[in-house]
């Protein structure tokens, strides 16, 4: 069963900056400015009013950088603890660096113990639809995804 998307254009804020607003965008890190971050903030775009689903091996949500934007943890795998495994919140701070005002909601689907990985994938996938995320993040490696995921 494959679910219904509702394939809505989010309504995404345009945000006038002003320079003692956001702070000079050359203070922006290079990969960043390497991906077109410093043209989203010159246009405006912060990420105010989108949620995005980061579905991998968890985000450290205490982490100063996320400034209290991880809004949400569902965990279907857990035992590893994220300092071995951090690449979900890797994943995240790019996020947040790319779209500060973005809501991030971290579904674990990774880790020592816990469900079946394709079942936490599967589902982690519908639960971010069902929480209204407008964008789902999965950088998942591996040769073929199970049926329940496809």
């Amino acid at each position: 069963i494959i679910p219904s998307v509702d394939q809505k254009t989010p309504k995404i804020p345009k945000v006038i900056i002003n320079d003692d607003d956001a702070g000079p965008v050359d203070d922006l890190p290079l990969g960043i400015k390497l991906t077109g971050g410093a043209k989203l903030r010159a246009e405006g775009l912060t990420g105010k009013g989108v949620k995005v689903g980061v579905i991998d091996s968890g985000v450290d949500e205490t982490h100063e950088g996320f400034e209290g934007m991880v809004k949400q943890q569902v965990w279907f795998r857990y035992g590893t603890p994220l300092s071995q495994d951090d690449h979900g919140t890797h994943v995240a701070g790019t996020i947040h660096l790319m779209a500060p005002e973005a809501e991030i909601y971290d579904y674990r689907c990774f880790g020592a113990e816990g469900w079946d990985v394709d079942e936490a994938i599967s589902t982690s996938i519908f639960e971010a639809c069902f929480d209204g995320c407008d964008v789902i993040n999965m950088s998942l490696g591996g040769r073929w995804p199970s049926q329940g995921i496809r």
